[in-house]
């Protein structure tokens, strides 16, 4: 690996790294005091969505008591709040600020991940300074400050890509493992390894009719791999073996989904389409279906010879996003499952310098505005 992050600026990295995660928290909090310091705490302001759920399950553990709202905290994975609940012990302050800086750190050491990983792949400092901006201080990545999944999620998703592009599979399923026990698409993190091992075992290699039976039976002859492969779903079976013991069904958590609206469905596009054709009746989810549109788009243009696993990523992900039926949330999964923003941070570096200033600047604006709706307490671009 050493020898792939030849020219890598490591001091630069880290500081600027550093330098992003200080001065975007400075920017939200400062916000917060021109604002909204009348209104209520900083702590208040931060308790936005679903973070309460997620100081629920630390403080309490899984109730299985469904909420007045039909929601239930099963539908949230133990990974985050099991972590915190450990870090609160230690440190026992106000849980939604201990979460601010303790997610602040977290993402901050995966700026540091993704300056390398972007460095071993596009062979580029450049790369890794733009996408720090954008996952500092652009849009939706409030979340990373909140008490939420997101911070922790990014980590292991590009510690598990850098591990990946070592060829270490066996640590990169370890991560793919604490990914399943923190978000239920963290199990797709399985296809990345497939992924990677198929295009290592493809290269300089001539296709036939045997190549397929060549590469199950090296596949099966390499420990590394199957390991891997056999520890990414344990977060999710965990999960899933506690919800047997304490509810009999292994599956609540898919369950407590349908709360959200969330199901298998015709893959969206009926929905995204008729949204699109009438955004005067309701601009609202027009504009999710407008991000939908974006998130397809990055999903095509991932396909790139030097990124097959993040591609393999985006694809499967949007895919389940589609297959949701329900257009809300589709900001916040661009920016928190991280590979979209691999994309359109390419697609920024490799544009013109007018271009990538807008595009830049629009990004951290939409930022800048969810934001003031968390603080606001409202739902209108989540």
């Amino acid at each position: 690996m050493e020898d792939k992050l030849t020219g890598f600026d490591k001091k630069k990295a880290i500081i600027f790294s550093i330098l992003c995660i200080i001065l975007s928290r400075l920017l939200i909090f400062g916000i917060y005091y021109i604002q909204y310091k009348d209104v209520g705490t900083f702590s208040e302001m931060l308790q936005f969505g679903d973070a309460s759920r997620y100081v629920e399950i630390m403080q309490s553990g899984y109730s299985g008591i469904t909420d007045s709202d039909g929601l239930s905290s099963y539908a949230f994975f133990p990974l985050y709040p099991l972590l915190f609940k450990i870090i609160h012990i230690i440190i026992p302050i106000n849980p939604y600020i201990l979460a601010f800086f303790v997610s602040s750190i977290i993402t901050g050491i995966a700026l540091y991940v993704s300056f390398k990983y972007l460095y071993i792949t596009r062979k580029s400092n450049t790369y890794g300074i733009l996408f720090a901006i954008l996952m500092s201080f652009g849009a939706y990545t409030i979340y990373n400050s909140l008490f939420y999944t997101e911070s922790l999620f990014f980590l292991l998703l590009v510690l598990g890509l850098y591990f990946l592009e070592d060829k270490k599979y066996i640590k990169a399923g370890v991560c793919g493992a604490f990914l399943s026990a923190t978000k239920l698409v963290g199990s797709l993190f399985v296809f990345a390894i497939i992924a990677k091992y198929v295009v290592e075992f493809m290269k300089d290699k001539k296709i036939n009719k045997n190549t397929i039976r060549e590469l199950i039976i090296n596949a099966l002859k390499d420990e590394r791999f199957l390991i891997a492969v056999f520890i990414v779903p344990l977060g999710l079976l965990i999960h899933m073996f506690y919800l047997y013991r304490i509810v009999g069904d292994p599956f609540a958590f898919i369950r407590s989904h349908k709360a959200w609206g969330r199901k298998v469905d015709s893959l969206g596009l009926p929905h995204i389409a008729y949204s699109l054709f009438n955004y005067k009746y309701n601009t609202k989810e027009f504009a999710f279906a407008v991000l939908n549109v974006f998130c397809i788009f990055l999903t095509a243009m991932s396909m790139e010879k030097y990124k097959p696993v993040e591609c393999v990523m985006c694809f499967l992900f949007t895919f389940t996003i589609l297959a949701q039926g329900e257009l809300y949330s589709i900001g916040r999964f661009i920016a928190g499952l991280v590979v979209y923003m691999f994309t359109l941070n390419d697609l920024l570096v490799k544009s013109i310098k007018p271009v990538k200033i807008i595009g830049t600047l629009v990004w951290i604006g939409i930022g800048i505005y969810g934001i003031i709706l968390v603080f606001e307490k409202s739902w209108s671009m989540f």
